[in-house]
């Protein structure tokens, strides 16, 4: 019974991880939707992970805008950068974009480097044409216009117009 109290004791002794300089501490807050988020987030790290998962981790309360670093995740980039590289199905993919999710330029790109699924791929570049095209005035047509060519480098055949 000793050794178990040890590691406890050295586990709330041990130091925090350090922030970056100037990086802002973010509170968790503790409850079902933090619980169901931090789901969602192991949901999308694993390839096969069905549309049915995900749909019902949201419909649990899961909230797909929140940041992985408000639920207690450090080192994510978004939630969507995960799925488009991981996720296989691309039904599994709509399920995020129809929660109102939209696929950053680098979330793309590493669909297009790292996801065997063309289909996801094509997925993605549709989604975030969308988004770009929604999100134009903010500058983000550039990026977009980057990630096209590049999927194209990549020998991605199904681009849409």
């Amino acid at each position: 019974m000793i050794i178990p109290s040890l590691v406890v004791l050295a586990a709330t002794l041990a130091p925090l991880p350090q922030s970056e300089p100037g990086a802002t501490k973010v509170a968790v807050v503790e409850d079902e939707q933090t619980e169901s988020t931090r789901r969602l987030y192991e949901l999308v790290m694993e390839p096969d992970t069905t549309p049915a998962q995900i749909a019902t981790i949201l419909r649990a309360g899961a909230d797909p805008d929140a940041s992985a670093k408000s639920i207690g995740i450090p080192g994510f980039r978004s939630l969507m950068h995960r799925p488009a590289v991981n996720l296989r199905d691309p039904r599994a993919i709509g399920v995020l974009l129809n929660a109102g999710l939209e696929p950053s330029p680098s979330a793309v790109e590493g669909a297009v480097r790292f996801n065997p699924s063309a289909e996801v791929v094509a997925l993605l570049i549709e989604a975030n044409r969308i988004a770009a095209a929604r999100n134009s005035s903010r500058g983000n047509h550039r990026r977009r216009v980057e990630v096209i060519g590049f999927a194209a480098q990549a020998g991605v055949d199904a681009l849409p117009s």
